[in-house]
């Protein structure tokens, strides 16, 4: 068995035992069972019916003691044995096994932080726990994600209550960073509590600021005079609430001549960052490093459009929460499978610049579909021997059809819920 082999069993075997086991008698749902069908709702492509998904399993022999596949109401009643806190832990250590299987390419990490709005069902649990926009129909749900551009996974992951904004959830996001990394935040973010928590936990930033009639007096300053990469004093605000002046770097973006791309305008972009060092960091690698961020907002459209996360499978508040968390479970399972792949990549294309805007890249649809398959295999008792020679010719697979990204593709912004009903909806 291959490295990453053992990694896929060794992940298989963790994110089972992260959940207790309620009733260890044969032929009964437990809390550990009903999460793993959980994860088969939300896995990647699949909008079938939870009676399909039940037979499915059963095919595969995930619960060799059930003489028949489990009913839809058996299922949906051991959902009940499934705290909203066992969902975390076991993505927790998912994550955790991941992050150490899969070290960083390069030190430090890149973290990129980002919320995204998720349209929930109209039900009384929803309006209670999430709030509905003003002229909405239907409540939303706000999530904010830590996400290591590099690998490809979720570092932190947040869903937050009714009322509060991208910026509330930092402070649950905070312990899942380490000294060295450095955070990639948009404008939303910036704040005097927020760097001086980032300076407290030894963690560097590289923040796009505000650039408009609320933009902060030291980027005003900035923006008044010439030059493009410059230090200034900045008032930043420790968790203790003491206020103390540090200095930052503003750089501004100088956008190329010519029309700007479909859909965009030429907007002034200043960054702010605490990587003072401008012959380890020229203006130019930190404008390349920001644009990196973009890999959240990818990840964001994956989650919404390749596994539906929105799609979701019941009403209760809870149990959406629990399929968030399953979700982020595949995430980092798929970050296993697609760092054994581009390792696979590298060796036959050499080395490849992640700032490279004609990189490599593998198809992740298809990758989202080979771990599916991958990980029911190892679930199942038996399974992973005869899908071991599958699970190779995949990752053959996807490394033969890597195809180079394509740049200067652009198209507008246009948020298609932005109300919590779809637009066009009446």
């Amino acid at each position: 068995m291959g490295l990453a082999q053992s990694l896929f069993v060794t992940m298989a075997h963790r994110v089972a035992d992260a959940i207790p086991v309620t009733d260890p008698r044969p032929g009964r749902w437990n809390a550990r069972r009903a999460f793993l069908g959980v994860m088969g709702l939300v896995q990647s492509q699949r909008r079938e019916r939870i009676s399909r998904m039940l037979q499915r399993q059963h095919d595969l022999g995930l619960f060799p003691d059930f003489d028949h596949p489990a009913s839809a109401s058996g299922f949906s009643q051991s959902r009940h044995l499934l705290r909203v806190q066992d969902c975390a832990q076991a993505w927790m250590r998912a994550r955790d096994l991941a992050h150490t299987a899969v070290p960083s390419s390069s030190a430090p990490r890149w973290i990129a932080m980002d919320g995204s709005w998720l349209v929930t069902p109209r039900s009384r649990s929803c309006r209670q726990r999430w709030t509905t926009p003003t002229g909405g129909k239907l409540p939303q749900a706000v999530v904010v994600t830590a996400w290591d551009v590099r690998n490809r996974m979720p570092v932190g992951f947040a869903v937050l209550p009714g009322g509060n904004g991208e910026r509330t959830a930092v402070d649950e996001l905070l312990p899942n960073l380490r000294q060295g990394d450095i955070a990639l935040v948009d404008r939303g973010f910036p704040s005097e509590a927020l760097f001086g928590a980032f300076a407290q936990r030894g963690v560097e930033v590289i923040a796009r600021m505000v650039t408009g009639a609320t933009a902060w007096t030291e980027t005003a300053a900035f923006l008044a005079g010439d030059d493009l990469d410059a230090v200034l004093p900045v008032q930043i605000t420790d968790p203790g609430g003491a206020r103390r002046t540090v200095l930052m770097r503003f750089i501004r973006r100088v956008f190329p001549r010519g029309r700007p791309k479909g859909g965009q305008g030429r907007e002034v972009m200043v960054l702010a960052t605490t990587l003072l060092d401008a012959a380890t960091y020229p203006a130019d690698v930190i404008i390349s490093r920001y644009q990196e961020r973009w890999a959240v907002e990818t990840a964001y459209r994956e989650m919404k459009v390749t596994f539906a996360i929105e799609h979701f499978h019941s009403p209760d508040a809870n149990r959406i929460v629990q399929e968030l968390y399953a979700l982020m479970t595949w995430l980092c399972i798929s970050a296993l499978m697609e760092a054994h792949v581009n390792t696979l990549l590298v060796a036959k294309r050499g080395p490849i610049d992640p700032t490279d805007p004609r990189r490599w890249l593998i198809n992740r649809t298809s990758l989202y579909a080979y771990v599916d398959q991958a990980f029911w295999a190892l679930c199942t008792p038996g399974g992973w021997a005869a899908h071991a020679p599958r699970f190779a010719s995949h990752c053959d697979h996807l490394v033969r059809y890597a195809q180079r990204k394509r740049p200067m593709r652009s198209s507008p912004r246009q948020r298609l819920a932005p109300f919590g009903h779809f637009a066009g909806a009446s």
